[in-house]
């Protein structure tokens, strides 16, 4: 019985890695996109591979039109026009959710002429503790990045597709 034990947890870490391999975005390596014009602007929307909430997609809209679901690790981007845009965010709605998870997250992003934003989401944990006992949080950052931090974070990202590509 011990030794059957032993072999089943050797094979748990394999088990839980295959099931996340689906959880995570599939496409190509981040792949910078040329801004042509100055009256365009483009915003780099990334979710850095934390494995929190994995199995999730972060659902995204652009001044309040929903445009691009990402899984963990992936990316994608909006071709808009330069100046200030409402970037938000929720998780994909499933069954039984708390009504938290349909909160939406919302930031102001300045998109600079003929350049790039970056826009990050990513998880921060808080830990309380008491003489009751300890709780763990998770609360989801979406914030504007400087330029140089968001063109290094998201190189390990991969790309995914969202349904418009058209200049706003």
């Amino acid at each position: 019985m011990m030794l059957r034990m032993r072999t089943i947890m050797k094979y748990i870490p394999f088990l839980l890695s295959s099931l996340l391999i689906g959880c995570s975005a599939t496409g190509p390596l981040f792949r910078e996109v040329d801004v042509e014009r100055q009256d365009q602007s483009i915003i780099y929307v990334y979710r850095i591979d934390t494995g929190t909430l994995a199995g999730r997609k972060a659902c995204f809209s652009l001044d309040g039109e929903r445009l691009a679901e990402l899984k963990n690790n992936g990316y994608t981007y909006f071709m808009t026009s330069p100046g200030t845009h409402k970037i938000g965010f929720h998780w994909e709605k499933k069954a039984f959710d708390s009504p938290s998870f349909q909160k939406i997250l919302e930031i102001d992003v300045l998109a600079p002429p003929g350049g790039a934003a970056y826009v990050e989401l990513y998880p921060s944990s808080v830990f309380e503790s008491s003489f009751r006992g300890s709780v763990s949080e998770t609360r989801w950052i979406l914030r504007q990045t400087p330029a140089l931090y968001g063109e290094r974070a998201i190189q390990e990202c991969r790309y995914q597709e969202n349904p418009t590509r058209n200049t706003r």
